[in-house]
């Protein structure tokens, strides 16, 4: 897992304007910033095959009109020179937002089978999986578990921030 920064002030703040007011001048400078920490870390012997958004359900999408961390992968993807993957990926359901979560275990149950990947293209075999922040950890988890059932062989968690343990 990479995560450059702690979710706190100025950090949170602009993720914050990213997710909830459609800013997606401040996602991209958090998108450009992260994609340049990830070039100092990431070499050519331990790159993933391609970098995936983590993805939202439709409901979420089409509520917010964009899906934040596509954007940022997006930009990660380009700065590595890596392809975009197919929409292989998909959320299948929709659950609560994990912001809202009171404990870990409610966290890992709102997402618990959330994920469905269909026709992963077998030459995509190392994952890198781009979200804005990262608290459990429950999210990627999930996600993790679907692409390793596909046959993904290796999936790393790259977001712009963690959450600070409390």
């Amino acid at each position: 897992m990479i995560a450059p920064w702690r979710f706190v002030p100025p950090v949170s703040g602009i993720i914050h304007r990213m997710k909830y007011h459609r800013d997606l001048a401040a996602g991209a400078a958090l998108g450009r910033v992260l994609a340049h920490q990830l070039q100092d870390r990431v070499s050519a012997a331990d790159s993933p095959d391609t970098v995936l958004g983590l993805p939202l359900s439709r409901r979420r999408l089409l509520y917010r009109g964009f899906n934040h961390a596509e954007e940022l992968a997006a930009i990660v993807r380009k700065a590595l020179d890596l392809p975009p993957p197919r929409k292989a990926v998909i959320r299948r359901r929709h659950s609560p937002p994990q912001a809202r979560a009171r404990s870990v275990a409610e966290r890992r149950a709102n997402v618990a089978g959330a994920f469905t990947v269909r026709r992963w293209p077998p030459r995509l075999r190392r994952v890198a999986v781009v979200d804005d922040v990262l608290t459990t950890g429950a999210t990627a988890s999930a996600l993790a578990r679907a692409l390793k059932a596909a046959g993904v062989e290796w999936i790393e968690i790259w977001c712009c921030a963690r959450t600070p343990p409390t």
